[in-house]
C-alpha cells in the first residue's frame, strides 16, 4: 500500500464491482451481436438496438453515480487532491463514451442502418469503456489501495 493511500474509503466497493461487471457484460453482448453481423448485411439484428439501449442506460447510471456531489470522483478528489487530474480525465471519458453510444442509437433508428458506421461507433465506445474501467481501477487503487478489478 502506498504511504499516501487512504485505508477507509466511504465507497461501496462491492457495488462498484457489480456495476463494473454489469457494464462488462453489456459490452460483451454488443460485441457478440456485432460479430454475428456480416459487413454486407444492411439490417442489424433486432437485439442490437435493445442491447445498445441497455448499455446507454448502464452508462447513464454510471455517470450519474460517479459524478454526483456524493459520487466516487468527488470523494476521491476530496480524499486525494493529487488525483484531481486523473479524475477529470475519467469525467471527460463520460462525455466521449456517451456521444459514441448516442451516435450508434441514432444510426440504428434509421432504415436502413449504416452498419459499418454503427460498428465503428460501438467498437470505439467499447474500447473507451474498457480503457475507462482500467482508469477507474487505477484511480481507486492509487487513492485507497483497492483493486476493484479482482476476478476479471
Amino acid at each position: 500500500m502506498s504511504d499516501d493511500a487512504l485505508t477507509s474509503p466511504a465507497i461501496d466497493v462491492q457495488g462498484v464491482r457489480e456495476r463494473r461487471e454489469s457494464m462488462r457484460l453489456a459490452c460483451q453482448q454488443i460485441q457478440r451481436l456485432l460479430d454475428a453481423v456480416s459487413i454486407d448485411e444492411r439490417t442489424p439484428p433486432e437485439d442490437l438496438a435493445a442491447a445498445v439501449e441497455r448499455l446507454a442506460d448502464r452508462w447513464a447510471a454510471h455517470v450519474s453515480q460517479t459524478e454526483s456531489p456524493t459520487g466516487i470522483l468527488n470523494q476521491v478528489v476530496t480524499d486525494s487532491p493529487r488525483l484531481s487530474t486523473t479524475a477529470a480525465r475519467l469525467q471527460d471519458d463520460h462525455t466521449l463514451v456517451g456521444d459514441r453510444i448516442r451516435a450508434a442509437q441514432r444510426l440504428l433508428a434509421v432504415e436502413p442502418a449504416d452498419l459499418p458506421e454503427v460498428r465503428h461507433q460501438l467498437d470505439a465506445a467499447i474500447a473507451a469503456i474498457d480503457k475507462h474501467r482500467q482508469g477507474g481501477n487505477d484511480l481507486l487503487y492509487k487513492a485507497y489501495s483497492i483493486d476493484i478489478g479482482l476476478g476479471e
